[in-house]
């Protein structure tokens, strides 16, 4: 009987090396894919800084270009204002020009 539970002893602590096997070979495993997932996230994070870099330098070339858009209506409104003044100009020209043909017409 003590053969039996030497035997039945030996059997349970091979069993438990073997547990003890498998759980260290799964923890080298979840090492070794933390491990990959730190390099990713290195990764993944020195990208993340480039777009946001990238972002930011799109954000500013945008707010740029919006300037100059403004720019561009207000030189455009000017313009607008400029040729209405000019046509108002010209129109009071042919007023007066027809006033003075009319008066040249009534001289002959």
């Amino acid at each position: 009987t003590k053969n039996k539970k030497i035997k039945k002893l030996q059997g349970k602590n091979k069993e438990l090396d073997k547990g003890v096997q498998d759980l260290e070979s799964l923890g080298k495993q979840q090492n070794r894919r933390i491990s990959y997932v730190e390099r990713n996230q290195t990764k993944f994070n020195t990208e993340n800084k480039k777009l946001k870099e990238k972002v930011a330098g799109f954000e500013t070339e945008q707010a740029a270009k919006n300037k100059q858009m403004q720019r561009g209506d207000a030189i455009n409104e000017g313009l607008k204002k400029k040729v209405e003044s000019l046509e108002a100009e010209l129109q009071n020209f042919r007023t007066d020009f027809l006033i003075l043909l009319e008066k040249v017409n009534n001289l002959m």
